[in-house]
């Protein structure tokens, strides 16, 4: 263990979540704030094909990303990847 803050406390990071998510943050909110609201006020810019491609897109990245990172085809792998798929699939039903 390297140590630092986040090692003394009782907070687990798997695969560098912590430092992507706290990073992409404050970089979206840097972005917002530069590059301010909206000209147009259109209430019709909402795609449902669009928002169904980039949902399947990023689903199946996440089936990589988490059951690769167990580094092997092993029983790890396979819940994360069970995971993976219940874990929207509860979340859309809710």
């Amino acid at each position: 263990m390297a140590g630092g803050f986040l090692g003394s406390l009782p907070a687990l990071d798997f695969a560098g979540g912590s430092v992507i998510h706290i990073s992409s943050g404050f970089s979206g909110l840097a972005a917002a704030l530069i590059i301010g609201e909206r000209l147009d006020k259109n209430e019709n810019i909402h795609s449902a094909f669009m928002s169904i491609i980039g949902t399947s897109l990023i689903w199946f990245g996440w089936f990589g990303f988490n059951a690769g990172s167990a580094g092997a085809a092993n029983g790890i792998a396979s819940i994360a990847f069970i995971n993976t798929h219940l874990t929207p699939c509860i979340s859309m039903l809710t």
